[in-house]
């Protein structure tokens, strides 16, 4: 592990006091909150099915943002989006990230189709952006990096497995808490860093696109309700 990656780990990882601000709708959750990550409830999801079907594609995943960043072991397959080769964001590929029509289901969602069926039927998104298996290789990591510079909580993080002694740090926060079938929101302004300290290979998916917002608003709201009452690091300004 290089040594940015080692020291931030090692700064970050344990839990600390998590400013938020209060919230009445969803759309403040979204955007105002200030909330670090949003463990999402109340959406059943068949993770070990998926996850047997994510194991099955792991010969199919290319290295993502390998070329260009220290990340060994992270690796990638598209579910919905370019092609199950583009793991990357349109505009990495001279592409308008706007333009829905560039987005479809690729040839791997025949191969896993309880999980395409759950994205159909089951995830109330009214368009897909991108889907993507992530995988994470033991010894593996992810070396400090921020998404976006603007808050909100974006893409959604669904964990099919989390072996022991893989932990997601963030910056400021400590180790977002992941178990295999947690579903999070994750705001990702903030630095964060992956290191797969276990013997397991680490399958999550990331979501990028837009909810039904009838059907997830109670989602979002119930979401941040329980997220409050569970943990008392969140200290409302």
């Amino acid at each position: 592990m290089n040594l940015e990656t080692s020291s931030f780990i090692k700064t970050h990882r344990q839990p600390r006091e998590i400013p938020y601000q209060k919230c009445a709708t969803a759309v403040e959750v979204l955007r105002m909150s200030q909330l670090p990550y949003l463990p999402i409830v109340g959406i059943p999801i068949p993770f070990q099915e998926m996850y047997k079907e994510a194991q099955a594609l792991i010969p199919r995943m290319v290295p993502h943002r390998t070329d260009y960043e220290d990340n060994p072991g992270w690796k990638s397959l598209v579910l919905h989006g370019l092609a199950s080769d583009k793991t990357q964001g349109a505009e990495q590929y001279g592409l308008d990230p706007e333009d829905r029509s560039l987005y479809h289901w690729t040839d791997v969602a025949d191969l896993c189709p309880i999980t395409t069926q759950f994205f159909k039927e089951q995830f109330k998104y009214d368009m897909y952006q991108r889907i993507r298996f992530m995988l994470l290789e033991p010894g593996g990591y992810v070396s400090p990096h921020t998404d976006t510079d603007q808050y909100r909580l974006g893409p959604v993080n669904i964990a099919l497995n989390n072996p022991d002694g893989c932990e997601f740090v963030m910056e400021n926060v400590g180790v977002v808490p992941f178990k295999a079938g947690t579903i999070m929101k994750l705001a990702l302004i903030n630095r964060h860093s992956v290191f797969n300290n276990s013997n397991e290979p680490r399958i999550h998916m990331i979501v990028h696109g837009a909810p039904h917002f009838n059907s997830w608003q109670d989602i979002f709201l119930n979401s941040y309700r329980a997220l409050l009452e569970s943990d008392s690091r969140f200290l409302a300004r």
